[in-house]
């Protein structure tokens, strides 16, 4: 039984600027007379990513699950007893606003708001930092 869940998307702020650029990039492709179909076929796919991209996070008793939906097939898995250390950090700290996806050899990064990051080391080496806006329920459950 889980002990802590959450599901994130990207804030509703962004989702406006998306659609406010996608409208002014779809005005540009008619008026200078650019392959239209193909800007908008293109434009409406990352619209649609956008929309339905969210991070489900998990924490159980011996495991944290996370799945970056459409992107992962199935949940990944942390176990608990492979994580050398936890520690939270402020997003301000590392300049980062609004929201981000990062995929590096040494870790992986998510972001989608909220006011604190879990940075979770395990014993292999890698560094997972995903962003929560419920850092007390998610500390309570990792305790």
């Amino acid at each position: 039984m889980p002990k802590f869940e959450e599901t994130q998307r990207i804030c509703s702020n962004f989702r406006i600027i998306l659609f406010i650029l996608f409208v002014v990039f779809l005005t540009l492709t008619i008026f200078l007379n650019v392959d239209f179909i193909v800007g908008t076929i293109m434009c409406l796919v990352f619209l649609i990513i956008f929309y339905i991209l969210k991070l489900n996070l998990t924490v159980y008793d011996d495991r944290i699950e996370y799945k970056l939906f459409p992107f992962h097939k199935s949940n990944r898995v942390i176990m608990l007893n492979s994580i050398v250390k936890i520690d939270t950090i402020r997003p301000s700290k590392l300049g980062i606003f609004g929201f981000k996806i990062k995929n590096t050899p040494s870790g992986t990064f998510y972001y989608f708001g909220g006011n604190t990051i879990m940075r979770i080391r395990t014993i292999d080496g890698k560094v997972l930092l995903i962003g929560t806006r419920k850092i007390e329920k998610m500390e309570h459950a990792l305790k």
